[in-house]
């Protein structure tokens, strides 16, 4: 009996089909899940799995060296150095009961109030953690710390406040991940590189602040896509180019800071688009080489801040004017 072979390009095509459905692409990370949420209570695999991402957190930020030392506050997270999640967290609490971790230092935890009002999910994971100034140490880079943020951001996270700490590293792609997250506060550290567009991903930011760290490139433009933020505080950063236009759409912000950058050009007309709706309260832009006409903020009534800074560089500009009619 005679064996037909089929064609080589047959075979070439189906191992190119195979390979395609058993193979990821190369450094492809799954997505982060939380497992054992039951009707938003996060049950006893939920809260162990919380626990043991805080311990992978700090264990990640606590690099205890010569130039580093410890935290200045644990408050109950040091206990994860010395004992398992299963000790910290003994099996038979009722569901009335707040896990242990809910009250260690800088964290909030998901209460049935805050699940009713849609500000959490699952009711005893983390809902924030608020950790600033407080001798943390890392590389926000590092792959222990980002998986530890993810994987809390799975069950729930939707605040991180890491300001005034010692972290270094640049944003990677990752960060976009965490698309649920309302508030990032990363800064005075030593953080670098540039803003990358999947950040544009985290359509639920009310407020992010990036300012006074290493950032370097332009003002991304699809900051304008965060139809949520509040607050925008890029300040005394590396940025440059021109001010990003869209940023006028913003209908929630209240506070814009994007002071002692490289930003020149003119203000957008439409920075306080609708007359009398715009809720910009504070407008700080020192520092930079802006120019053209106060006029732009006429429809900014709001404003309780940024007048008297704009009023001083025009000063500044007609001293200068005059010295020059002088000369």
């Amino acid at each position: 009996m005679r064996v037909v072979q089929p064609p080589l390009y047959i075979l070439w095509i189906t191992t190119f089909i195979l390979l395609s459905l058993t193979l990821k692409p190369a450094g492809a990370a799954p997505a982060a899940t939380c497992p054992g949420v039951t009707r938003g209570v996060c049950g006893r695999q939920c809260t162990l799995h919380v626990c043991r991402q805080l311990a992978a957190f700090y264990s990640a930020t606590n690099n205890i060296s010569q130039a580093n030392g410890p935290w200045d506050e644990e408050g109950g997270w040091e206990l994860t150095s010395s004992r398992s999640c299963e000790q910290l967290l003994p099996a038979g609490s009722t569901q009335q009961q707040q896990p242990a971790y809910c009250s260690w230092f800088g964290i909030s935890c998901c209460t049935a109030a805050d699940l009713a009002e849609g500000a959490c999910t699952a009711i005893g994971a983390v809902a924030a953690i608020d950790l600033p100034l407080n001798n943390l140490n890392a590389s926000i880079s590092d792959k222990i710390f980002l998986q530890a943020v993810q994987q809390l951001h799975a069950c729930g996270l939707t605040t991180l406040n890491l300001e005034a700490n010692s972290f270094s590293g640049t944003l990677s792609d990752d960060w976009g991940s965490l698309v649920h997250l309302q508030k990032l506060d990363l800064a005075n550290t030593w953080i670098s590189g540039t803003i990358p567009d999947a950040l544009q991903e985290l359509r639920n930011l009310t407020q992010i602040n990036l300012s006074n760290t290493w950032l370097t490139g332009s003002l991304p433009g699809w900051l304008a896509r965060l139809q949520q933020l509040e607050q925008l505080n890029l300040g005394q950063t590396w940025l440059e180019g021109t001010f990003p236009a869209g940023i006028g759409s913003l209908k929630q912000l209240r506070e814009l800071n994007l002071e002692a950058t490289g930003l020149a050009g003119v203000l957008p007309g439409n920075l306080c688009q609708a007359k009398g709706a715009s809720k910009l309260l504070q407008l700080s832009i020192r520092g930079n080489a802006l120019e053209g006409s106060a006029r732009v903020l006429e429809n900014c009534h709001n404003l309780v801040q940024l007048v008297r800074a704009w009023q001083q560089q025009q000063e500044q500009q007609q001293q200068q004017q005059q010295q020059q009619r002088v000369f």
